[in-house]
C-alpha cells in the first residue's frame, strides 16, 4: 500500500477536523468529494491533488484554525477553478494573500490571517471575460483581524450580492464610497480601524 495516497472514489463528505494533523497524503483521489472539513489541526497546506481530483465537485471547504501559509502545496491560494464551491472558511490561519475565487462562491471567511490586500480576490481573466457586467454571488465576506490598509474599488464594486462584510480590526483609514451603492448590503463592521472619516455615501439609505 502507498501511504502517500488515499483513493475513495465514492466519498462525498470528508471530516478530519479536531485532530493534530500536520500534513495530508500527497495524493487524494476523491473525485466525488462535495465537502471537506479540516479545521482545528496543524496543517500548513493542502495537497494539489485535492484540487486536481476534487475541484470540480467541491462545494464546501472548512479549514479554520490551522497553520496554512497557502491553501495549496504549490504555494498559491487559487480556488477559482472550483466552480461549484459555495463556502470557503480558512479563518485563523497564516495566509498573507487573499484566495482567488470563482464568482459562484457565496461565503468566504479569511478572518484572523495576515492578509494585506483583497486586490486578487477575483482572477483578472474572469473579470476581463465578463467585463463591466461581472458580478459575484458572494453574500458574506469576513476579513476581520488582518492587515488590510486599502480596499480596491473595482473588487468592491463586483460584490453585487453582498449582505454582510466584516472589516473590523484592520488598518483601514478610508472606505471606498462604492460600498454605499451595493444594493443588498445590510451589515458592515468597521470597528478597530484607524478611520478618519466615514464617507457620506455609506450613510445613505
Amino acid at each position: 500500500d502507498d501511504d502517500s495516497m488515499i483513493s475513495l472514489p465514492h466519498l462525498t463528505h470528508f471530516d478530519i477536523s479536531n485532530n493534530d494533523l500536520m500534513s495530508l497524503p500527497s495524493t487524494l483521489k476523491l473525485p466525488k468529494l462535495d465537502t471537506i472539513q479540516f479545521g482545528h489541526n496543524k496543517l500548513q497546506e493542502l495537497p494539489e491533488s485535492l484540487l486536481q481530483y476534487s475541484g470540480a465537485a467541491l462545494s464546501t471547504m472548512e479549514g479554520n484554525d490551522n497553520k496554512l501559509t497557502s491553501i495549496w502545496s504549490n504555494g498559491n491560494n487559487d480556488v477559482s477553478s472550483c466552480m461549484n464551491l459555495r463556502i470557503l472558511d480558512v479563518g485563523q490561519n497564516s495566509l498573507t494573500s487573499v484566495p482567488q475565487i470563482y464568482s459562484s462562491l457565496v461565503r468566504l471567511n479569511v478572518a484572523n490571517n495576515s492578509i494585506t490586500s483583497v486586490n486578487d480576490l477575483f482572477p483578472q481573466q474572469l473579470q476581463q471575460e465578463q467585463g463591466s457586467i461581472f458580478k459575484s454571488d458572494l453574500v458574506e465576506l469576513k476579513l476581520r483581524r488582518n492587515k488590510i490598509a486599502k480596499l480596491d474599488m473595482n473588487v468592491m464594486s463586483c460584490l453585487h450580492s453582498l449582505t454582510f462584510i466584516d472589516l473590523g480590526d484592520n488598518d483601514l483609514r478610508d472606505v471606498p464610497y462604492v460600498l454605499g451603492y451595493l444594493p443588498h448590503l445590510r451589515r458592515i463592521a468597521l470597528d478597530g480601524n484607524p478611520l478618519r472619516v466615514i464617507r457620506p455615501g455609506l450613510a445613505n439609505d
